[in-house]
This record gives structure tokens, C-alpha cells and sequence, in this order.
């Protein structure tokens, strides 16, 4: 729920604006005997506020007007006292408009910030009126009731934008230049202890407005924070380098460069200034006037900003298939010299019957408008009783042509004849430029409404700021009454629907125009109230207060991420601690089940690396269970179906992780794949449960120390010599053979498995088996019969017997067949069930 829903669900205000900033004067009657009478009266019924001045108190503030009617009733020149200049300036009231049925309940609720109900002049409604600090209260009962759940993305989304706001406002040195901003928005003249340009105020309200839009993000709807950020790039835009680009601010460089560093000191003997023909460099200046006009309307890339930085100026006009690059061109103006205001030229798509074009059309002709936001010298429709004017006015522009030096209304129609008519237009917005420009060098010949300097009459200066004047009049064209809605294109090209109306705003008072002029430009984008709601943002917060929420967003946007990421962490933890359990369940093997998942934030990963402690906490995590997996794998498994069960599960643990995470298991999971593929061809050889934690052992430890592939012919050749050894072992089980005999057989088993798993030739493995058996049985009574099988096995095992087998000849020397033979041949038979011991290399040898 935004602020503004909020606001009318809970105390039925519909609208919320602010009211005129009160000009306050000091009375300074605070010593003097014969006015001690007075004092009472002062407060009671003129609310004056006492001043102080280091515990001693001076004398009464009171709004301006009534303080000089005051002082004139009290005759204070009689009394050796009079006014001085200084301003007591306070932030704006608030004024509320609430539904009937609840109005009662505002005065009652809100009694404290001294409801009044009066006439808003800007509206031309009756609203209420309460002391600023209403909105604080609202902000923090608004909050309070707000639950907002925000991903660690967009938290650290938003932290990313506060902290590139802090490093452009300390790099950039505008720290001092919101302190300016701050100063003028409360309406204090902008004197030389302020001395606020308008490229300093473009910059100051842009971040400010930002700043206000980026802290209250969650209260604004999607179309009000769009606004805001439009209305930032209207006044100072930077690129992803910090480089600005076209804005206020980079048209108010070039007019302080034309208009002030280049001319120098323009002063005549007679008060007035050098006309820009009269000036040394008047050609460059003409020049560049020109130049600037031409590149706003068509665009120019690579547009110099001094000290080695560019900007692209964005084509205004439309091309042949009537693009365009910009819909809108910002222009600091003021009709002279020492007054600012602003000046946005529009144009808006239309089709031949006359309606306008809908987005994604192509428009056959533009309209063109000028929308000037002023309020304070030259400003329109002036209302003094209430000090407010037509602080937004629009005007149509319309085709012209130069006839001989003067301006000429020309009736050709964008329909009948669209290329003339463009050109026409052409001419209108160029001369409007250039003329908007060149009144930037004069002073009107009489004092403006806020001591705007005037020219001295009847001199030349006086009468070229009346004929540009003129022209200028000239080339507005026609009032528009009515809104004027067109599409904004932002600087990534995106189109925004805007609209623009004619707007009442107060008149400044002092010379705030910088801050004043540019707070009417943005509520002509934003309108009146986000206006508002802004304003009193930035008039109780000077440049230290704007970096003060700055850090403070920093500072909580980092606890909250922190504090989710906590959670995350834990959950992380808890799961793998589940997984774990699992894994040492003794019943694991054996269920052959799927493991659960684990949870997972899909920002978890991108927000526990800011955090090293918790992320070291998830890796050991993550090792640990991994290493739960390796101990199983080593110790746990008994054949080749759980070895392959427990690489998958482990598998399918490693691809859950996020890829993050995976790396810091890959060379766990890589041990796993050694340990599988281990167990896969210790499972071969040991085919069944029946062995003993020894065989399992001395097998697991031979395989690892291999000196070759372990292939599967190798693996066929093991598999036999085991096969041979256990039925040797049965035999003499059986026939009471002895301990010894037992013994020879196993040491025998030991010995030959290292060396068919050498790296040395056949004939030499061959070779060093038939040494081993001659040592193990030579002393053995049955050794020349032991030895003959064991020589037949060894050349089972590198085909040099096996073709006699096949071809029904005997293995041994003698032609006699044996009980032996006989056994030995029915493991090599094929379609016996032990046929699959021999190597490939047999079979096919």
C-alpha cells in the first residue's frame, strides 16, 4: 500500500500539498521601556515568536507583512529603532484535503499541529492547514504499519544505489551545494552568502530528488517513482562513467559559459551593459549560440563539457521515418539576465485526422509546445492578493518565417504540405532558442518584483531586451488550456506517457528563483503533490541531513541483509545436518532411498559471499557432508550396487548445490568418482558378500597401489587367480590338508595379485608367479601336482593354454587326466557359470 492509499484509508485525506513559505521579519522591540506593553499582545494575537541571541532575548518574529504594519503602528523610527534585512524564514505548513465525513477527525487527531481551515488559493479549495511536522508523524505511523518482504536482490539493489548516491555526492562535491538547496527551498534570497548557480541548484534538487524517491521507495506507487527518476534526468543525468549527460544542468553550464566567463566585464560609463555585438568576442559567442541551437534540434555526439569530458546530444527533431532520438529539450532560461527559470520545448505525434498518435505509431506531423515553469519576474497571471501566478504555462508553437528581419505567422498546413510545415517549425524552435539565449545577456528596463536589477531607461541595452522581448512574444504562440499528454523518452530510450498542465504555484519572495524556478519545472513533471511531499523533504534537510539518511539506509539495508542471510545460513545448516543424520542412519544402505533437498534461497550464494564469516561457515558445512560421503563410500559399502547407490545420492547432492558451493566440493566429488570407480572394480573381483574384512582390505589396498589401468581383462585375470586360490583353499579344507598347506596357498594368493597388477611384460609377471609358487610349495609333498596347476593357471592367464583346453588337450604334462585337471577345466568350459573369470584376451587368444 502506498502512502498516498494510506493516508485516505486511514484519516480520509485525499490530497496533500503545502502551503506558502512565510517570510518572517524580527521586531526588535525587546529592551526598550515604553514597548514592554506590547509584548502580551504580540504573541496572543499576532503569534510572534521570541528570539534569542545567546540567552538574551531581542526582540519578536513575526511574518513580514505584519511586522512592518506593526512597526509602522509603533512609530520605531521615533524610538531610535528600526527593520533590518536579515530573514527568518520557516518550512511551508502542510495543506491536507480530507473527505467530508472525516474532517472532524483530522481536527481531533491532529489538534496538536494546530489545524486551521482556509482557503488554498492554488486549488481554489478550502483545505486544512497544519504545521509541517504532521508529516513526519504520518511517515512514522505509515511505516509502522507496513510489512514489506524484500528479497537480499533488492535489498542489495537498493544498497547499491545509496552507496553509488554517497560516492557521487562526495566525489562531486554537492554535499554543499544541497546546503544551498536547502537554504533557497525555505525561500531566503539567494545572496552573496549563498551564492547558489543554476548548474550547483540542477545538480543539488536532482540528488535530492533522488535521494527522497530512493528512502521512500516502498511508499510510492510504480508510476510516482518512475516520475521522480524522470524528473532526475531532466535536471543532472549521469552515464555509467559519472559523466553527465544532457540536462538542466549541462544547458546551464553552457549558458553560464556564454553569458558569464566569456563576455567578462561588460559595464558602460552609463550603468548599462555592452550589447553582445559591442563584445570582442562577439562572433564566437553568436557562433556557439547558433551552434547549440542546431545540435539541440538535431543532435550531436561527442559535445564537449570542459575538463576533457563529452556528452551526446539527443536529436529533437524527427527523421525522414519520423523518429527521434528525445521528445523534450530542457533550456535554462529567464528573460534576463538576472532572473532563472526553465523552459521545456515538447512535441507531441500526430495522424492527419487531426488525434493524436498512439504509441507505436508513426506520426505523420508533430505539434510543438513550450512549457515555461516561473515564478518569480515575467512570471503569468499574477495574483498578489495571494502572491501565487501560472507558475507552469503552455503555449503551442507555431510555423513562422523571417520576413525581411521580422517574424511571420505562416498558415501552412503539416497536413496539405508536412515538409514546408516542418521546416517552418524548424525556424520557430531555432529563432526561440537563440532569442531565449541572447535575453539570458540583458536586464529588463524595469526592477523586477524581487529586485531583479533593471537597465538604465532609453539605453541601448533597455531597447535591445524590449525588441528581443517582443520577438519572444511572438514566437510562443498560442495559450493551451487544456493538458498536453506525450511520451518522454528516458536516456535507456524507454518511452514514458507524461503528461503537462497549466499549474498555479506561489510567487518567490526572495531571489530563490534557482530552487523556486526548478521546483516548479519538477512539479510540472511530477505534479503538485509529489512536488510537495518532496519539498518539505529537502527543506529540513540540509547537505550533512541528506548524507545522514544516506548512511543510515546503508547502515540498515546491511543489518537486514546480514539478518537474512543469518537465516538462510542456519536453514543451510539445519538441512545438511539432516542430510547428515541420513547418512549415518545404519539403515541407509540398505532403504535405498532418495535423500531430501536442500533448501536454497535463489539469492542465497550472491548474499553469503559479502558475508566471509557465514560463508566459511557453509563451506565446512559442505566439506563435512561430502566427507560423510567419502567415509561410506570407503567403509560402508559392500558391493557394487550400494557403491553405485551411495555416488549417485552423493552425485545428486553435488548438483543441488549452487555452482558456488560446487566448487568448493568438486575436489570431494572428485574423490567420490575415484572411490566409485574403485569400488566398481573391487566389486567385480569380490562378486558376492562372501568374504572377509581382510580379503575386502588387502584387495581395496592392492587395486589403489596398481602400477597400470586395472582394465577388465585385468580385472578377468584377478578374478581367477582369486577364484583358483579360494577353491585350492576349499580343497584342502576339505581333505584335511593342514595349517601349512593353507598357509602356502595364502601367501601364494598375496604375493601374485601385486604382481599381475605390475607394470612389467606378461612374461616377466609370468616368470616372477612361477617363482613365487616354487618357493611357497617346493617343500610340499604334492608340489609337482600344485606346481602343474598353478603353471596352468598362470597360462589361463596369458593365453598360452587356453587353446589347448578349447581343443580338449590337457594342461598338464602328464596325458593322464587328473582330478585336478578336471576341476580346473570346468572353470574354463564354456557354459560353466565361472566361464566369465577369463580374460577377453583368452577367449579371443
Amino acid at each position: 500500500m502506498t502512502f498516498k492509499e494510506w493516508c485516505f484509508r486511514k484519516f480520509g485525506i485525499t490530497r496533500i500539498t503545502e502551503g506558502k513559505v512565510v517570510n518572517y521579519k524580527l521586531l526588535p522591540i525587546a529592551t526598550h521601556p515604553f514597548l514592554s506593553n506590547y509584548h502580551q499582545l504580540l504573541v496572543a494575537s499576532y503569534g510572534a515568536i521570541p528570539l534569542n541571541n545567546q540567552g538574551r532575548f531581542i526582540g519578536y518574529i513575526l511574518p513580514q507583512a505584519t511586522c512592518h504594519a506593526v512597526a509602522h503602528y509603533l512609530r520605531l523610527p521615533s524610538y531610535g529603532m528600526k527593520l533590518n534585512e536579515e530573514e527568518y524564514n520557516f518550512q511551508a505548513p502542510v495543506l491536507v484535503k480530507v473527505t467530508d465525513t472525516q474532517k472532524a477527525d483530522i481536527f481531533s487527531r491532529f489538534k496538536s499541529y494546530r489545524p486551521i481551515e482556509e482557503f488554498d488559493p492554488l486549488s481554489k479549495e478550502y483545505c486544512i492547514r497544519l504545521d509541517s511536522q504532521v508529516l513526519d508523524a504520518l511517515y512514522h505511523d505509515y511505516y509502522l504499519e507496513q510489512t514489506p518482504k524484500k528479497s537480499i536482490k533488492q535489498l542489495k539493489s537498493e544498497l547499491d544505489t545509496f552507496k553509488l548516491m554517497q560516492q557521487r555526492i562526495i566525489s562531486n562535491k554537492l554535499s554543499g551545494y544541497l546546503d544551498k538547496a536547502h537554504i533557497l527551498s525555505l525561500d531566503y534570497s539567494n545572496s552573496k552568502q549563498v551564492n547558489c548557480a543554476i548548474y550547483e541548484a540542477s545538480s543539488a534538487y536532482g540528488m535530492s530528488l533522488k535521494i527522497f524517491a530512493e528512502y521512500h521507495k516502498e511508499a510510492l506507487s510504480n508510476q510516482q517513482y518512475m516520475t521522480l527518476m524522470h524528473a532526475t534526468e531532466i535536471l543532472a543525468s549521469y552515464d555509467k562513467n559519472n559523466y553527465l549527460q544532457q540536462g538542466l544542468k549541462s544547458d546551464s553550464n553552457f549558458v553560464d559559459y556564454i553569458s558569464c566567463r566569456l563576455p567578462g566585464d561588460r559595464s558602460k560609463h552609463d550603468g548599462s551593459l555592452k550589447l553582445i555585438s559591442e563584445l570582442p568576442n562577439q562572433q564566437l559567442i553568436s557562433h556557439l549560440i547558433t551552434e547549440n541551437a542546431h545540435d539541440l534540434l538535431h543532435g550531436r555526439k561527442y559535445v564537449s563539457l570542459g575538463k576533457n569530458k563529452i556528452f551526446t546530444m539527443r536529436r529533437f527533431l524527427p527523421d525522414s521515418s519520423m523518429r527521434s532520438e528525445t521528445n523534450e529539450i530542457i533550456l535554462q532560461t529567464g528573460g534576463m539576465i538576472n532572473h532563472s527559470s526553465m523552459v521545456r520545448l515538447i512535441k507531441v505525434g500526430m495522424l492527419k485526422n487531426g488525434t493524436q498518435a498512439p504509441q507505436g505509431m508513426r506520426p505523420d506531423y508533430f505539434n510543438y509546445f513550450k512549457v515555461e515553469t516561473n515564478l518569480g519576474a515575467g512570471c503569468h497571471d499574477a495574483e498578489w492578493r495571494y502572491k501565487s501566478c501560472t507558475g507552469t504555462y503552455i503555449t503551442q508553437l507555431q510555423p513562422t518565417i523571417n520576413h525581411n528581419g521580422t517574424i511571420i505567422h505562416s498558415p501552412v498546413s503539416p497536413i496539405q504540405n508536412p515538409d514546408e510545415y516542418q521546416h517552418q517549425m524548424e525556424h520557430t524552435l531555432t529563432e526561440l532558442i537563440q532569442t531565449e539565449r541572447e535575453l539570458r545577456f540583458y536586464r529588463q528596463p524595469q526592477s523586477g518584483p524581487n529586485g531583479e536589477g533593471a537597465s538604465p531607461p532609453h539605453s541601448a541595452e533597455a531597447h535591445e531586451w524590449l525588441r528581443l522581448n517582443a520577438k519572444i512574444d511572438e514566437l510562443n504562440g498560442r495559450p493551451v488550456l487544456g493538458c498536453v499528454d506525450f511520451l518522454s523518452i528516458n536516456v535507456d530510450g524507454d518511452e514514458i506517457p507524461m503528461r503537462v498542465h497549466n499549474q498555479k504555484g506561489y510567487m518567490q519572495e526572495g531571489g530563490s528563483c534557482p530552487i523556486f524556478s526548478i521546483k516548479q519545472l519538477v512539479t510540472s513533471i511530477t505534479g503538485k503533490e509529489l512536488c510537495s511531499l518532496h519539498s518539505q523533504f529537502l527543506q529540513t534537510h540540509n547537505g550533512t541531513q541528506h548524507l545522514n539518511i544516506i548512511e543510515q539506509q546503508i547502515t540498515t539495508l546491511d543489518n537486514q541483509i546480514k539478518q537474512i542471510t543469518k537465516k538462510q545460513v542456519q536453514h543451510y545448516l539445519d538441512s545438511i545436518n539432516a542430510y547428515i543424520l541420513v547418512l549415518q542412519n545404519p539403515d541407509f544402505l540398505s532403504q535405498n532411498k532418495n535423500l531430501p533437498s536442500f533448501y536454497l534461497a535463489a539469492d542465497f550464494v550472491e548474499s553469503v559471499k559479502d558475508f566471509p564469516d557465514l560463508h566459511r561457515t557453509c563451506v565446512k558445512a559442505t566439506s563435512r557432508l561430502f566427507e560423510q560421503f567419502t567415509v561410506i563410500m570407503a567403509h560402508g559399502v559392500r558391493n557394487t550396487k550400494q557403491s553405485s547407490f551411495v555416488y549417485d545420492r552423493c552425485y545428486d547432492a553435488y548438483m543441488g548445490l549452487p555452482t558456488e558451493f560446487r566448487n568448493t566440493a568438486q575436489d570431494l566429488l572428485n574423490e567420490m568418482r575415484d572411490l566409485s570407480e574403485h569400488n566398481s572394480r573391487l566389486y567385480q573381483i569380490l562378486d558376492s558378500d562372501n568374504y572377509t574384512q581382510e580379503e575386502h582390505n588387502f584387495w581395496s589396498q592392492a587395486l589403489k597401489s596398481s602400477k597400470v589401468r586395472v582394465s577388465p581383462a585385468i580385472i578377468h585375470d584377478l578374478k581367477t587367480i582369486r577364484t583358483f586360490c579360494n577353491n585350492k583353499l576349499q580343497l584342502a579344507e576339505q581333505n584335511n590338508f593342514g595349517e601349512d598347506y593353507k598357509t602356502s596357498i595364502k601367501e601364494f594368493y598375496k604375493k601374485v595379485i601385486p604382481i599381475r597388477l605390475s607394470d612389467l611384460s606378461h612374461q616377466d609377471q609370468a616368470q616372477q608367479m612361477k617363482d613365487v609358487a616354487q618357493t611357497e610349495f617346493s617343500h610340499r609333498h604334492s608340489t609337482l601336482r600344485l606346481l602343474a596347476d598353478i603353471i596352468t593357471m598362470i597360462g589361463t592367464l596369458f593365453g598360452m593354454g587356453i587353446a589347448r583346453v578349447l581343443t580338449g588337450h590337457s594342461f598338464f604334462w602328464s596325458t593322464a587326466a587328473t582330478t585336478r585337471e578336471a576341476e580346473f577345466t570346468r572353470m574354463v568350459q564354456p557354459g560353466t557359470p565361472s566361464d566369465t573369470f577369463l580374460s577377453p584376451i583368452l577367449v579371443t587368444g
